[in-house]
């Protein structure tokens, strides 16, 4: 029964994917394509301008904290995509102005994948371990691309179906992966909680 249910979900993901693939060849979407890739290009350019200023900028910044410092550099690594994600969203802002929405479904489509990444690229930077990190990072991507591409409930299945049953006990890919996932969210959280009440202490005036 594990088997047909495993051939199955396998079955609905493919044919979900060519669905999608047979979606993504239609001309107006390879034409927004087109554009992704000249904003994406454009956002190289725009960065390759300004990160080397934002640094000379930020060496001079002497009395700043170093919560700031690294808030700023962690924007200036990821100020590409930051760039991208701007010019996407105007981008889709201008030409459902100008033409149809359905001729910026799919360019809203990798704008919403982009800022997405970008989100989950700033918010894992706060799980040190560097394994974790990755881990985390990666899985949640995975996660919000197949969420957004509507591929995500046949690929639960699938992973779901991969599974080792011992007696009662049943371990899935998808139970591994959840378990990661929240491992991950569970460490931000107690970060972010301890740094906010670090800061809280040492501000207190009632306190040596």
């Amino acid at each position: 029964e594990d088997q047909t249910d495993l051939t199955g979900a396998a079955t609905d993901l493919l044919s979900q994917f060519d669905l999608f693939l047979t979606v993504l060849m239609r001309p107006w979407n390879g034409y927004q394509i087109g554009i992704a890739i000249v904003l994406y290009g454009l956002a190289w350019f725009l960065n390759r301008i300004f990160a080397p200023r934002i640094r000379t900028w930020l060496s001079n910044r002497e009395n700043w904290p170093l919560w700031r410092i690294k808030t700023v550099l962690a924007i200036l690594q990821r100020l590409r995509g930051v760039f991208f994600v701007i010019l996407i969203w105007s981008t889709v802002a201008v030409m459902r102005e100008v033409t149809w929405p359905s001729r910026s479904n799919f360019l809203a489509i990798i704008a919403t994948l982009a800022l997405a990444w970008l989100v989950v690229a700033f918010v894992t930077r706060l799980i040190r371990n560097k394994v974790l990190r990755q881990i985390v990072r990666y899985s949640a991507w995975a996660y919000v691309t197949l969420q957004i591409t509507g591929l995500l409930e046949q690929t639960t299945a699938l992973l779901d179906g991969l599974a080792l049953s011992l007696g009662d006990f049943r371990i899935s890919a998808l139970l591994i992966v959840q378990a990661l996932l929240s491992l991950g969210i569970l460490i931000t959280a107690a970060r972010l909680v301890t740094r906010v009440t670090s800061e809280r202490i040492q501000r207190s005036e009632d306190m040596s």
